[in-house]
């Protein structure tokens, strides 16, 4: 009788037992085994929280990074190398950014940096109307939830996430045909084309767009004008949407700058929407991080051209090369 449940239960479960074992061999999400780099790796969009967390923990014993750029793949607009040019010559710079980055994301990095006892001498924040302050705790998704190394989260649950994105029913059709006949949709439809990692600064580059505005702007735009969808005459301010938890993140925060002495700036970024960032959430913010605020949303000479972007959600770098100079006064 117990032989025949086992059987059965075997039966049962061998093609789950295949699908775990494709998942843990071949690693299509790159979360279970150390890589020497990701940048050259676009077959599958990564987990950049992830990625950013290990190319940090592989590299600082010998780079010694002290100074950060935090944020969302909006930071793709800052040259991290251009970014020293204001900093002093001991700077040593990494981009420690995410995919859709909380204040949830952010604060927790801060305080792994803290913790570990890293030279936190600059920084930069990006704060997006659209998602820094959408979420207080973990983000759901297994593009977008933290690295539990860095977040204090569950394992378990992070490897969980990303295995039902591997068995999600389009995924799991285009990776098998990818593995059988070498052939499928699984760049078009899950990659992450033409974006690059620096291996040391682990800086994102849109470096196939760029290529595309430098040898035809006019016809690169002309692609991507149903994008640029028509915003509303009026300025339109965003939502008020800090939360007590979030103060307090944003306290700690203050309190980590203040225990390392950190030069720090904190952009309000120019978002195509032209949603302006919501007065009281402003003031929350300016409060606590008094003169360290640099507010570019809503309607103004940045987001009045649709040339300053890549498409609706990412500013070019020349926006983020603007920002600096203003912010550094030169």
């Amino acid at each position: 009788m117990v032989k025949k449940f086992f059987y059965k239960f075997l039966l049962l479960s061998s093609p789950l037992l295949i699908l775990v074992g494709l998942f843990v061999f071949y690693d299509p999400f790159k979360i279970i085994y150390e890589y020497e780099e990701y940048s050259n790796d676009l077959t599958i969009l990564n987990n950049r929280d992830f990625v950013s967390t290990r190319v940090f923990e592989r590299n600082y014993p010998k780079q010694q990074y002290n100074s950060f750029l935090f944020g969302s793949s909006r930071t793709m607009a800052f040259n991290v190398l251009h970014w020293k040019r204001y900093l002093d010559s001991t700077a040593r710079v990494f981009s420690f950014d995410a995919f859709g980055e909380s204040i949830f994301g952010i604060f927790s990095k801060l305080k792994f940096l803290d913790e570990k006892n890293v030279d936190i001498k600059n920084c930069i924040l990006i704060f997006c109307e659209d998602v820094t302050f959408h979420f207080s705790d973990d983000h759901p998704g297994h593009l977008y939830m933290k690295d539990p190394l860095v977040a204090k989260t569950s394992f378990l649950n992070f490897y969980f996430e990303h295995f039902k994105a591997f068995l999600g029913r389009e995924f799991i059709i285009e990776y098998l045909k990818e593995l059988i006949k070498g052939e499928s949709e699984l760049v078009q439809r899950f990659g992450n084309e033409g974006v690059s990692y620096d291996v040391v600064t682990n800086a994102m580059s849109h470096q196939k767009s760029n290529r595309e505005i430098q040898t035809n702007a006019k016809k690169y735009y002309q692609s991507k004008m149903n994008v640029f969808y028509k915003r509303p005459i009026r300025e339109v301010e965003g939502k008020q949407k800090i939360n007590k938890k979030q103060i307090k993140m944003l306290f700690e925060i203050a309190m980590i700058f203040k225990k390392h002495h950190t030069n720090y700036k904190i952009i309000l970024s120019p978002l195509y929407s032209q949603l302006k960032f919501n007065r009281k959430d402003k003031e929350i913010i300016e409060s606590i991080f008094k003169g360290h605020v640099y507010d570019f949303s809503g309607k103004n000479k940045i987001t009045e051209d649709y040339h300053n972007y890549y498409e609706k959600s990412h500013y070019l770098p020349k926006i983020g090369d603007s920002l600096m100079s203003i912010m550094y006064g030169h």
